[in-house]
């Protein structure tokens, strides 16, 4: 039965798109429409999707080193929220919200990788125009009844502010991996970085402005470099950096983002560089009190290191301060939380996993693009925590990127066995 869906969508291009289209909605429902009665019915969807695809995973695909770290961290999330008695139901959300969508593009790019690449650029750009529009129409977002709490909140196609930019530039970079990809269609590419940049500066968020800042500024040094032979001298231009040297790259990438975590969150380096701070990014030592939730969460992390504290009823809020509650403000130090010193070595094992991957593309514009985007995605995780749906996605396009190169991997049917061969 597999075998046969997967030989009829393989020959039905059109039948293929429309469905990759629909399970990309399904698993990226836009934030805005989440509010609506009928998100109940897409989490039903999802949690089905799950079955489905973990079923087909274990009996008809070949393994895959990423998702299987990506099971192991969800059952040691699930095994930390029981041992916490903490809020296990999120446990569930997130096995069904992310496991299915990286199990769908895995099966995805087996059937046809540049149709999966279309659809997500044409959905990316639908997601885009809507959010740029409706933010020109309503810059202050739409005031709506929140059903849980009882209260008006204004609301955004793609989120809040600090949750939206990255889905932005997220989206963004989707779209010009397609183009990159396939080179078809420059005026994708195009549309959404105008988009994204009108909905990036309409944003009352200085991460998001920050984002727009590194994203220009690495594609003007990359448009330099590409065309260095005009400008720069002969003997400089054709530098390139060893094979010895680029296969350590992806390690030094993961140390580097671990000690730049590591100063900011544990070490508060910033408070060293508190004048320039102030000066530059109009903010105090604490960036924006950051600084004393990360002291907090460190203490909350060292009093539970093995396991952290699981799941919470509020997803991200793990800290407690006074009255208040904060999520961590950070991508590691809330990895932490949420699963301990286990989770975290399983998470960046996962990240230097995606590095290696993306150090292996022979296609150097998606080398580039895929590099910039993982400098400006950490370097903005170092004061947000992002969607972990969105955060193991990006983390995977590297690996179905790689194997797209080398060829589909196709299953082989005999009366007797079932393996697997490269076509």
């Amino acid at each position: 039965m597999i075998k046969n869906i997967e030989k009829n969508l393989k020959k039905n291009e059109v039948l293929t798109y429309f469905l990759f289209i629909a399970m990309l909605f399904v698993f990226l429902f836009p934030p805005m429409l989440e509010q609506l009665s009928i998100y109940r019915y897409v989490r039903l969807t999802q949690t089905g999707l799950t079955l489905v695809f973990v079923v087909i995973y274990l009996f008809f695909m070949k393994k895959n080193k990423y998702i299987n770290l990506l099971f192991t961290f969800f059952v040691i999330y699930g095994l930390a929220s029981l041992f916490n008695e903490r809020y296990y139901p999120l446990v569930i959300f997130y096995i069904t919200n992310v496991s299915a969508l990286i199990l769908f593009l895995y099966w995805a790019k087996g059937i046809n990788l540049n149709l999966l690449l279309e659809a997500f650029s044409d959905l990316s750009l639908i997601y885009l125009t809507i959010h740029a529009l409706s933010l020109l129409v309503f810059p202050t977002g739409v005031s709506a009844m929140i059903s849980h709490n009882d209260r008006e909140k204004p609301l955004f196609f793609l989120g809040q502010d600090n949750q939206s930019t990255i889905l932005i530039i997220i989206y963004a970079v989707l779209v010009i991996l397609a183009f990159l990809y396939e080179r078809k269609h420059a005026y994708k590419p195009i549309i959404a970085s105008v988009f994204a940049i009108i909905s990036l500066m309409m944003s009352e968020s200085t991460t998001g402005h920050l984002g727009l800042f590194m994203a220009m500024t690495f594609f003007a040094l990359y448009f330099l470099y590409k065309y260095r032979h005009g400008w720069l001298p002969k003997k400089y231009s054709k530098l390139k950096l060893s094979n010895r040297v680029r296969s350590y790259l992806p390690l030094i990438g993961v140390a580097s983002v671990l000690i730049i975590n590591f100063l900011f969150v544990v070490v508060n380096v910033q408070e060293l560089a508190a004048s320039i701070l102030e000066n530059l990014l109009n903010n105090d030592a604490t960036i924006s009190s950051r600084s004393i939730i990360w002291d907090r969460g460190v203490e909350m992390f060292l009093q539970n290191p093995l396991l952290g504290y699981g799941a919470t009823a509020n997803r991200y809020i793990y800290i407690e301060r006074g009255n208040m509650h904060y999520s961590a403000h950070n991508m590691f130090l809330e990895t932490s939380l949420m699963g301990g010193f286990l989770i975290l070595l399983i998470f960046i094992f996962m990240i230097y996993l995606s590095f290696q991957a993306m150090n292996r593309l022979k296609n150097k514009d998606l080398r580039f693009l895929l590099s910039a985007f993982m400098v400006i995605f950490f370097i903005m995780s170092l004061v947000e925590g992002y969607s972990v749906k969105h955060t193991f996605m990006m983390l995977f396009l590297p690996i179905l990127l790689e194997h797209g190169q080398a060829g589909d991997l196709i299953i082989k049917h005999n009366n007797e066995s079932m393996q697997w061969r490269r076509k």
